[in-house]
């Protein structure tokens, strides 16, 4: 009677280790079902196709419809001085290809021609026509 309880018990067991390590493998092989927290974020690298370092995650700025409309990119500079905020579309943003990072389709190139302002002059995000320029910049690459 121990052996048969003993043998239910490790089939359950082998049950939950092989249903947790196909639920890892899962998420890790679909990035769409990945999650990021916001303070997570904050600090992502950030490189685009051609795995080059285009920046990092300096904010993210939502809307009141309670959505995330912009993650805004640090680039350039040294130690924060000459530093460039640049906004970039959420729909623009992908999981990287190593863990913990992001990736935007863009050129280093374009990216330096790319709407940016410094930290004590934000934008007015509601405008409607600064709205359009920056998501046209991103949706032909």
């Amino acid at each position: 009677m121990k052996r048969i309880a003993l043998v239910a018990v490790m089939m359950m067991l082998s049950v939950f280790v092989f249903a947790q390590t196909y639920a890892a493998a899962e998420v890790k092989s679909d990035p769409s079902k990945a999650y990021w927290r916001g303070s997570k974020v904050i600090g992502m690298n950030v490189y685009n196709q051609n795995k080059e370092k285009i920046g990092d995650i300096y904010d993210i700025v939502g809307g009141a419809d309670g959505k995330i409309h912009y993650l805004i990119l640090a680039h350039g500079g040294f130690l924060s001085i000459g530093e460039k905020l640049i906004p970039v579309p959420w729909q623009a943003v992908k999981p990287g290809a190593e863990k913990d990072t992001l990736m935007v389709n863009v050129a280093k190139d374009k990216l330096e021609k790319a709407f940016n302002f410094d930290n004590n002059n934000w934008p007015d995000f509601m405008d409607p026509t600064w709205d359009a320029k920056v998501n046209k910049f991103y949706v032909n690459p």
